[in-house]
This record gives structure tokens, sequence and C-alpha cells, in this order.
């Protein structure tokens, strides 16, 4: 998966606990995050199919870009509460491990960018990549 608002929605889901719904406010629909922040608002000028929207998909504002930013991906390791490490290879870019304390295996992901890496890493420890 690519780093980008898609990736980022998915870690502040499945990593950070957010849950996303939409809800219709007169003419408009909007996605909202169960912390009551508005996210996306869908109006006339830019119609959609209601019962098509992804919430994931039509998030443009207001969460961390985690896929991006490196405090934003380094403040999700740290809440997913699990055992993290950062290595770096100028060959091969950066590598992120996460892990539970005492397992055998751990999680890997490798990326270019240290944000990319450790939400690679952090979406398959939470099985959603």
């Amino acid at each position: 998966m690519s780093p980008g608002r898609e990736m980022d929605a998915l870690i502040a889901e499945k990593v950070m606990g957010c849950k996303f719904y939409l809800e219709t406010r007169g003419e408009y629909t909007h996605v909202i995050a169960d912390t009551g922040k508005l996210l996306y608002r869908i109006n006339k000028d830019r119609p959609i199919n209601v019962a098509d929207a992804d919430p994931h998909k039509h998030i443009v504002e207001n969460i961390p870009k985690y896929s991006t930013d490196n405090a934003a991906a380094i403040s999700a390791l740290e809440h997913h509460g699990k055992e993290w490490r950062i290595l770096f290879n100028r060959s091969r870019g950066y590598r992120v491990d996460v892990w539970e304390p005492g397992s055998v295996g751990d999680e890997i992901g490798y990326a270019n960018t240290l944000a990319h890496a450790a939400c690679l890493a952090l979406l398959r420890s939470v099985g959603a990549a």
C-alpha cells in the first residue's frame, strides 16, 4: 500500500481506534470520526452516492498524516503499545519492526521513508495489510 490519506485513515481506525460514520446534516453528508471531528463534507456540488461512500477514501483533512509525517508515525507506534525499533540502511531504506514482548515473530515494514515503513509494520501487526 502506498502512503497517502487512505493509509492514514486505516492507521487512525485500526491502530489508533478511531471509528468513522456518515451523517446527513441538511443538504450535506459528512464523514465524521467518533471523536466528533468533521473529517469531510460531501455536498451537492460534488455529488456522490452516499451508499457507496467509503469513509476511508473520502477523508481529506483533520486526521494526522501518519504515512508521510515522521512525528505522526512515531506517535502511532507509541500509541500501539507494542515493542518497536527503527533501522536504517543506505541501500534498503527504513525498516520498522513491531512485536509483542516475549514473542518470537515480529511484523516488519520496509520503505524509503520512516513514516511509510512504520505504517506498513503497524498495519501488518493489526492484520490490516
